[in-house]
């Protein structure tokens, strides 16, 4: 794909998940993550195929901010928001 073509890409899903500042983050293959409404998700341009990543673990329950891929683009960084008062953690 040519340089100006992924740069197409990447403003015509910025304009889907919204104005700035969101944050999108993009692996190594092209596949991206970002926070709309709420909610996470990941886009795979060659496909075009749009999935809900569902928090786990510590973030169940919790409203994503923001997501980012790890160097190797295994595994994806959620930071969120606990709707619980009074919580602490470590």
């Amino acid at each position: 794909m040519t340089r100006w073509k992924e740069l197409l890409l990447v403003l015509l899903v910025l304009s889907f998940v919204g104005c700035f500042p969101y944050r999108v983050s993009v692996r190594s293959d092209g596949v991206m993550a970002f926070v709309r409404d709420n909610a996470a998700y990941t886009y795979d341009p060659k496909s075009g195929k749009l999935s809900r990543i569902k928090p786990a673990g510590n973030m169940a329950g919790q409203q994503p901010l923001w997501v980012d891929w790890s160097p190797d683009g295994k595994r994806l960084l959620m930071v969120g928001e606990s709707k619980a008062k009074g919580e602490e953690f470590e």
